[in-house]
């Protein structure tokens, strides 16, 4: 699994004010993404800078059940000495680290609404889309170990996208046909992409109220997913 700072080694995609219709520097059909016409060039990956964190359809299961074993408030589990409950215990000695974050998710996601061990503030019956990955950043390894999480190759917090990976020329290549070209579709969806972001960043810089950055957050969440 790939993490943000791996993901965004290569150079970034984002225009500065709208994707043109001819390649250029920093649009998805940047030239340095690699040249089609040779052979020998095995493209080259970029990568755009999210404005919000999005949910990652194929971990989005095992994000909502680490998620609900954490406190909202100090990330740490909502358990306190895990030693001292006989339930916890068991599900903690799981070897198998799926299994063992479904017996803890199955344990914990009761504590909804009630204390956490470790700050004592209650935990809300619900979270809403925004915040999450900052969440998921300082939960401890120690933590994550404890669900079931391999942290070599699995931390919290890269099961959300913050940086989306953008592939190279060769992989989405254009159809000419009849002296028109036409874009591959996953290039219309990365165009798609930059644009939604875009609007977003625009929104976060200029202060636009909350329904607004919420409102151009679902383009985004949609055509990054």
């Amino acid at each position: 699994m790939l993490n943000a700072l791996s993901t965004s080694a290569p150079s970034e995609v984002s225009p500065p004010t709208a994707v043109p219709t001819t390649p250029a520097y920093g649009d998805p059909n940047d030239p340095r993404l690699g040249n089609l016409q040779d052979i020998s060039c095995p493209g080259y990956f970029g990568h755009v800078e999210l404005a919000c964190p999005v949910y990652h359809q194929g971990f989005i299961d095992m994000v909502l059940k680490s998620l609900r074993c954490v406190c909202y408030h100090c990330s740490s589990l909502v358990v306190g000495d895990i030693s001292n409950d006989f339930k916890v215990k068991k599900a903690s000695s799981i070897t198998k680290r799926k299994t063992r974050l479904e017996a803890m998710h199955n344990t914990l996601r009761n504590k909804a609404g009630k204390q956490c061990d470790h700050c004592g503030r209650h935990q809300p019956p619900a979270i809403g889309g925004t915040g999450y990955g900052d969440l998921q950043e300082i939960v401890k390894d120690e933590d994550a170990r404890k669900l079931g999480l391999d942290i070599a190759w699995a931390k919290p917090e890269w099961l959300v996208v913050s940086v989306l990976p953008v592939p190279p020329l060769h992989v989405r290549p254009s159809i000419h046909a009849g002296g028109n070209t036409s874009e591959d579709d996953l290039t219309h969806q990365l165009i798609n992409v930059v644009k939604s972001n875009i609007a977003l960043k625009d929104a976060i810089a200029t202060g636009a109220p909350y329904m607004i950055q919420e409102r151009r957050t679902a383009p985004l969440r949609s055509s990054t997913t």
